[in-house]
């Protein structure tokens, strides 16, 4: 009973995830934008700027239904999505202009990298997902918002998320970004971005600053802030004092990394 009680649950809730697929495919025309990346690596950032478009609905919070159980303390990265959840939460009474029908919806959580291959299954490949990456060396000396005694994210992860994103990079529905490109080379970068996502790159994105409908979030201590260079190569001013950075130095497979994604060192 216990095997054949398993199939059965695993069939409904198939069923169920692909018939409110089908009520978000009936909300938002256009096909979903899932962003994913290894923590403090712009992903924030990314959706704020993604958001200045006017058809794509930019999810204001982190809802983990893409990589359900991934922030837990022993994650399953087989758990089940729980599209019903996902669309009476953040779908259901959104409210879309007659001018703006043909929209689609964009959510941000970091950890979505690591279940890149089961979203785009589940998607049936009518997803637009962005990878966005960082040096690690930044990244490692990146303090969190609210205490700044810890680091967001260690090399391990850096690695280990890096890794998940190089499975998919091939995908033609799978985009690879770098934060520093986004940075340094804005119009270009995000003119590639909205090439792939098949969307006009408008007016309110050059402006995305003051077009922006994100503009706080958790991960940001003092709210959105405009486009500075100053958060690329942090990592050369460092003094020696980070053990993080320290560790990712002296780590082969971190300086290995590096150099595939073409990266100073």
């Amino acid at each position: 009973m216990g095997i054949f009680r398993k199939i059965h649950n695993n069939t409904v809730l198939f069923l169920r995830n692909k018939y409110f697929l089908r009520k978000v495919d009936k909300k938002f025309s256009l096909p979903p934008i899932i962003i994913g990346g290894c923590g403090r690596s712009g992903t924030s950032l990314l959706l704020s700027i993604l958001s200045a478009h006017p058809q794509i609905y930019g999810i204001p919070k982190e809802t983990y239904y893409f990589c359900p159980t991934a922030y837990t303390y022993d994650p399953d990265y087989w758990a089940k999505f729980d599209i019903k959840g996902f669309y009476n939460n953040w779908v259901r009474n959104v409210e879309l202009s007659d001018v703006n029908k043909s929209m689609t919806f964009c959510e941000k959580s970091p950890k979505n990298v690591r279940y890149f291959q089961r979203i785009l299954k589940l998607f049936n490949n009518r997803v637009k997902i962005i990878n966005i990456i960082r040096d690690g060396r930044d990244v490692v000396l990146s303090k969190h918002p609210t205490d700044p005694s810890k680091v967001w994210s260690t090399k391990e992860r850096w690695v280990r998320d890096l890794k998940y994103g190089i499975d998919v990079m091939n995908d033609p529905n799978v985009f690879t970004v770098r934060y520093e490109d986004l940075i340094n080379n804005f119009e270009d970068t995000v003119g590639q971005i909205f090439k792939f996502l098949q969307l006009n790159f408008d007016n309110n994105v050059k402006d995305w600053y003051l077009n922006s409908k994100i503009r706080t979030h958790g991960a940001w201590k003092d709210g959105l802030q405009p486009i500075n260079s100053d958060s690329v190569g942090k990592w050369k001013n460092e003094n020696g004092s980070s053990k993080e950075l320290t560790k990712f130095l002296n780590d082969s497979e971190c300086i290995k990394l590096l150099k595939q994604f073409n990266y100073e060192v």
